[in-house]
This record gives structure tokens, C-alpha cells and sequence, in this order.
């Protein structure tokens, strides 16, 4: 079965020095997912051939002469091209020949990078970097005082090795995200209209939830963890109240809201999957950062389906044995192995055991605290 589910981005592509926009459509067949591309007046070559075998359809939104490189005006086309597409699909039209050449023509699977020549809308990950000159700084006293806990939030946190920046030099478009750290933005560089994922802390939320090295840690891996499938950070800075961390936008969503409409993946697209965690996990081990937190919830996917591994609250640095190091009872009660609830320590192996559960789980019906004999929660 063919099912278009929703037109998820686009790509701003240069050919012969002819700039124009191509929507990128998911589809799935079956258990499995694929982009396809297509540029605007394809979609309306579907709805004249449409018309042409007899079905009623609504008008395409129109074309616009002026302005059809507009951020704003890509977005609004998205949605109102998915919305059109979603309707054909849902009519009578559905069993056109012409609809179901469209959704499959030139299908990739969903995980595939695009062509070297495509200019896409995102900005672009730098290759993994080891950090040579990375300052980690003592944990906060537990006696520290409000004005030297703030100090140390604007030291430490807000004002380490990003281009200096403000809230004046970002767009606010929407919120995408909320929760007891504060909030994500869904934000537009003005001076390059690329899009990012603002995340807002409120400095005395941070104090108040004890949160200040947690803070502190994911502030710096975010800043010099960089790899293709780890979330990098790009700017951050602060005012009195409020922190700001700007990082990459993973327009793809959560594996959790993928695995809720899917359950399992098919073995294909799982070790895809699998593979890209493991090198993103490889890579922080060797910057001796333990991850501590692999979750559905904090794997992300970007633009044409690849992963991306997020929130570093959790995170350990110094940590460069695979059995020891730390002792912490920390994670996510589904994804924790034995070493970490028989407090006996652990080091970077505790994140090989979240992904084999993670993967087996959602390789089988078992939730994961099921997968495995646990006595002790």
C-alpha cells in the first residue's frame, strides 16, 4: 500500500545557475518510509492530468512571480501543498495511475543524504572534531551563593566560545516544544534566514531544580561534541533571567512519535538506524563523555531522515573506562542496566546496553523494562 503522509521540508536546488524550491514528500509503503522530490509546477502537472481523467479536484495554491524565495512564503507553501496532496489522496483520485507515479517517482529511502549539487535548507554539520583546548570547569560548591551560582551560569555557560549574538538577531516563528526546563523555539537567523531550534532556560528554574552542572555539561558537549549525528550547538548567550541555547532544527520529530505510529522498524531501517547511534555514541566516548540518557524521546531526525542525538543533560565527561568511573544513579528507569541500579558504578558500556535494549526491543512487543528479568526497580 501507498500512502503519502506529509510534505516534511524542502531544499533550495541550483541548476544551470536556475535556482528554484523542491518539496521533499514522505511516503510510505508498506512498513517502510521514502522521500520523494518534487518541484512546484509538478504538482500542478498532477492536478491538470487529474482533472484531464475525469476527477475533481481543488485548485493547486497559486503560484507566486514575486517573492517565491521568501522563508515564510516556503513554509506556508509546504503546508498548504501537504494539505492539497492529503485531500487528493483521500478522494476519489486516489486510485489514479498519475497520483501513484507521483508519490513513487524517484522514491529514496527515507535515511539517504541528498545529491552533493542540492543546496538544502539547514545548516549544514561540520565533520566530527576533537576538541584540543576544551575547559571543563570544578562542579559548583554545594555552599555557593546565588550571585556566584550566577556567575558561574554567565561564565561558564552562556558566554563560552559562541559568535556573540542576541535575541534581537533571530526571528521568533513558533513554539515546538515545551517542558520542565522551559522551552524550544523554532526560530530564523535574520541575516541568513536559516531556521534553528532556540532552546530557553530560566536561570532561576536552573538554580531552583539544582540543575546548574547538568546545565553546565550539556552546554559544552553540545559545544565541542561535533558530529554529523549529534545536535551541535551554535550560538548561545543570555540576558539577566534567561539562558539561550540556539542549535541545530530536526524537522524530522522524535523516534518516539515514529515509533508510535510504526511500533517496530523493519530490520533494514533499524540498522540504519542502529549504525548512526553507534557512531554518534563511538564519537562522545572518545571525547570521554559518557551519554546516559539514549531514549526514543532524544533521538531526532533531520530533514531527509537522519538521526540525530539530543538533550545532554544527563551527560558525564571524564569518563574513559567502558565499567567505571562514575556512580551516579541516573537515566531513563526502561533503558537502565544492571551496574546503574545495583550502584555498583559504571562507565561508557551503561550506553551499549540502552541501545541493544532500545533496538530490542522495538524489534519485538516487549516494552523494554519487560525485555529483561529485573528484580531490583
Amino acid at each position: 500500500m501507498v500512502r503519502f503522509t506529509a510534505i516534511i521540508g524542502h531544499e533550495n536546488v541550483t541548476t544551470n545557475g536556475s535556482k528554484h524550491t523542491a518539496y521533499i514528500l514522505e511516503v510510505q509503503i508498506d512498513n517502510l518510509f521514502y522521500i520523494v522530490r518534487h518541484r512546484y509546477h509538478e504538482f500542478k502537472d498532477l492536478h491538470d492530468t487529474l482533472v484531464k481523467e475525469g476527477y475533481k479536484c481543488n485548485a493547486v495554491p497559486p503560484k507566486k512571480l514575486i517573492g517565491s524565495f521568501n522563508p515564510d512564503f516556503i513554509l506556508k507553501r509546504e503546508k498548504e501543498l501537504s494539505a492539497w496532496l492529503l485531500q487528493v489522496c483521500e478522494s476519489p483520485a486516489s486510485s489514479s495511475e498519475a497520483l501513484k507515479s507521483f508519490l513513487l517517482e524517484y522514491k529514496e529511502p527515507r535515511m539517504v543524504l541528498p545529491p552533493t549539487d542540492v543546496t538544502v535548507n539547514q545548516v549544514p554539520r561540520p565533520p566530527p572534531a576533537v576538541p584540543t583546548n576544551v575547559a571543563v570547569a570544578a562542579p559548583p560548591s554545594d555552599t555557593a551563593t546565588d550571585e556566584e551560582l550566577e556567575k558561574e551560569i554567565e561564565d561558564e555557560i552562556a558566554l563560552y566560545n559562541t559568535p556573540k549574538t542576541s535575541i534581537d538577531d533571530f526571528e521568533l516563528l513558533k513554539v515546538i516544544g515545551k517542558g520542565s526546563y522551559g522551552k524550544v523555539t523554532l526560530v530564523r537567523k535574520k541575516d541568513n534566514s536559516k531556521l534553528f531550534a532556540m532552546k530557553t532556560l530560566n536561570k532561576s528554574n536552573v538554580k531552583r531544580r539544582n540543575q546548574v552542572e547538568h546545565t553546565r555539561t550539556e552546554r559544552r558537549v553540545l559545544g565541542f561534541g561535533k558530529h554529523p549525528y549529534i545536535v551541535h550547538l551554535h550560538y548561545a548567550f543570555q540576558t539577566k533571567q534567561k539562558l539561550y541555547f540556539v542549535i541545530d532544527y530536526c524537522p524530522g520529530g522524535e523516534l518516539f512519535f515514529h515509533l508510535s505510529r510504526m511500533e517496530r522498524f523493519p530490520e533494514p531501517m533499524a540498522m540504519v538506524y542502529a549504525a548512526e547511534i553507534t557512531l554518534a555514541l563511538d564519537h562522545l566516548h572518545s571525547l570521554g563523555v559518557v551519554y546516559r540518557d539514549l531514549k526514543p524521546e532524544n533521538i531526532l531526525f533531520d530533514a531527509v531522515g537522519h538521526v540525530l542525538l539530543a538533550d545532554f543533560g544527563l551527560a558525564k565527561e571524564g569518563i574513559t573506562e567502558g565499567a567505571e568511573g562514575t556512580n551516579s544513579m541516573c537515566g531513563t528507569p526502561e533503558y537502565l542496566p544492571p551496574e546503574i541500579l545495583d550502584r555498583v558504578g559504571h562507565g561508557t558500556s551503561v550506553d551499549w546496553w540502552a541501545l541493544g535494549t532500545l533496538f530490542a526491543c522495538h524489534s519485538s512487543s516487549d516494552e523494554p523494562v519487560q525485555a529483561w528479568s529485573c528484580t531490583k526497580c
